[in-house]
């Protein structure tokens, strides 16, 4: 079992100390975020739909996920 798990926002390769993460620790991992921006999880495989990102969701890193930031109009 590795003691790093690893995730991609907008390109850029984070590294975690744990299995899960939670939407609101995403968002605090990513320098200069803007805040009225969301976070998307791309769906693998990509035939699925892309999921915006919730706050209290907590997220599983086994996979090494990637996401992306919208504008706030972009979902709902």
């Amino acid at each position: 079992m590795s003691d790093r798990w690893f995730l991609t926002v907008d390109g850029k390769r984070f590294d975690w100390v744990r299995a899960t993460i939670m939407g609101t620790e995403l968002r605090a991992l990513v320098p200069g975020l803007n805040p009225a921006f969301g976070l998307v999880r791309e769906q693998r495989p990509l035939e699925t739909d892309d999921q915006p990102v919730r706050e209290e969701e907590s997220i599983s890193l086994d996979d090494e996920p990637s996401f992306y930031s919208v504008a706030p109009s972009t979902f709902g």
